[in-house]
């Protein structure tokens, strides 16, 4: 107010007052008072530091390279590539010392390293980390996001030669129904890229593997994976049509026209879908498999709400007949109603689907059940609700069984990382808190110590994971604090971050 009134008294003339002096110490503490940027990147450099030193401490090699490689990865995200090239050479040079009855469990942390190498721009070691998979079938799950990275990258001749490479793994694949799923990953990766008749041309290659098949229940369900690739990620509708149509009803055809039905949602034609989803669920209705038709059904509805018939979703959810697969269908439908702004039809949608949850017998599916629910319930944002639902998770008695108390933590894992998401930073800790093995679910802490930072301040959510005992999920918690602080010192804000 005081320099307000200053600059309007200096604007009449003959009154302007003499300027008061102001002490030299003054003077220099705000000089030297760092900026609020500035205050970030001490915090983002801080938060590394301990998050390193977290990793170090965890004991199972396996869970380590993968923090390793996220802290690599987060801190080429905030522009430190020297820092993240060399994080990521130390996983390589781990994943290099591995003993062969160790590699299978490795090639779960080569594939998501590669790719993380590989979006960081650094290629050398995301090769290094391919080199490492001895397995075809890994070598291309590997290979085809790196392909797609390097394209993004401008990268366009590195692109062709790590497709070719990918080509190359997935004619050594002996199994038929592998190779073709090799097969259809790269024509996918190719249809990323832009090359179409590229990414066509490999549908149909795998299509004549399908076909080659002599089993009619494997043939019919390579065919539907044809069909799920050619119409979701090629777009070739009229190529994915012809496949199913060589599908007999009483296996998966209904499941075929479901993926080519949200095809057509995806590109607004939802009437043209509605029709689709008819036919398949006129097929679903000739499946001899009980399950295999209750998650046709589900898969179908899910489909008619996002055309924009939830209603009538509901009502096709009605008729599945298992109960599991039943609820878990209309939480995702009452999400999308929510999404499309009916939050008020979409209550009793969700009350149904957790009511149903909440019955179910059986201890870890109904954690498995309620996990599901408690995150759609966090998307559609009814963050009441969620808590809720973790609370009832928690509620579940295990009985000392570790595949109940299993599933009940990596179910409030989901939802408290979901809640974080949804902006619900404490709602997202006080499920946390909940979870008893918290090495297993500590990569959902990552979220919530990021979602605590933005929603409230970089000191709390750091005080937040330094209160953590565990640690894996100290180390996550602390990268997360790492992320929010360094977005936070480039200029960043919330809505840029959720844009990446």
């Amino acid at each position: 107010m005081a320099g307000a009134l200053l600059a309007f008294w200096a604007l009449l003339p003959g009154t302007a007052p003499a300027p008061t002096p102001v002490p030299a110490a003054r003077v220099a503490s705000k000089s030297s008072a760092p900026s609020p940027r500035a205050r970030a990147a001490e915090a983002a450099t801080r938060n590394f530091s301990v998050a390193l030193d977290r990793a170090g401490a965890i004991t199972d090699p396996t869970t380590k390279a993968l923090a390793l490689s996220a802290i690599a990865a987060a801190k080429a995200q905030v522009g430190d590539l020297a820092g993240a090239k060399r994080i990521f050479d130390q996983v390589n040079a781990m994943a290099a010392k591995i003993e062969p009855s160790s590699r299978e469990a490795w090639v779960f942390v080569l594939v998501p390293t590669a790719e993380a190498q590989g979006k960081a721009g650094y290629l050398v070691g995301a090769r290094a980390a391919v080199a490492r998979i001895n397995d075809p079938n890994f070598k291309v799950f590997a290979l085809t996001p790196l392909m797609v990275s390097q394209a993004k990258r401008g990268d366009a001749a590195a692109a062709r030669q790590l497709r070719a490479q990918a080509e190359a793994a997935a004619a050594t694949i002996k199994e038929d129904y592998f190779q073709l799923k090799a097969v259809l990953m790269i024509a996918a990766a190719s249809a990323k890229l832009g090359d179409m008749a590229e990414a066509r041309q490999l549908c149909e290659q795998a299509k004549a593997l399908a076909l080659a098949m002599k089993d009619e229940s494997p043939k019919a369900l390579a065919l539907g994976e044809v069909v799920d690739i050619q119409a979701r990620a090629v777009g070739d509708l009229a190529g994915a049509e012809a496949t199913a149509a060589l599908i007999p009803e009483t296996l998966n055809k209904g499941m075929a026209l479901s993926s080519i039905a949200e095809a057509l949602v995806k590109t607004k034609e939802t009437t043209a879908a509605k029709l689709v989803i008819d036919s398949g669920r006129a097929a679903a209705a000739h499946v001899i498999d009980r399950d295999f038709q209750a998650w046709t059904l589900a898969r179908l509805a899910t489909a008619q709400a996002t055309a924009g018939d939830p209603l009538g979703a509901a009502t096709s959810a009605a008729a599945i007949a298992d109960d599991l697969v039943k609820a878990m269908c209309l939480a995702v439908i009452a999400a999308q109603q929510a999404k499309s702004g009916d939050a008020a039809g979409a209550k009793p949608v969700m009350s149904e689907a957790t009511a149903i949850a909440t019955a179910i017998p059986d201890a870890a599916r109904k954690a498995e059940l309620l996990g599901k629910v408690g995150l759609w319930q966090a998307k559609m944002g009814d963050l009441t609700g969620a808590t809720a639902t973790a609370e009832a998770v928690a509620a579940i008695p295990s009985s000392g069984t570790p595949r109940v108390q299993s599933e009940k933590d990596e179910a409030l894992g989901a939802i408290a990382a979901a809640q974080a998401k949804a902006g619900d930073s404490a709602g997202a800790r006080a499920s946390a808190a909940l979870i008893e093995d918290t090495a297993r679910q500590a990569k959902h802490f990552c979220a919530i110590a990021l979602a605590t930072a933005w929603a409230e301040d970089i000191i709390s959510a750091e005080k937040w994971a330094g209160a953590l005992g565990d640690p894996a999920a100290r180390c996550y918690s602390h990268l997360g604090v790492a992320e929010a602080a360094g977005a936070m010192a480039q200029g960043k804000t919330k809505p840029d971050l959720e844009e990446e």
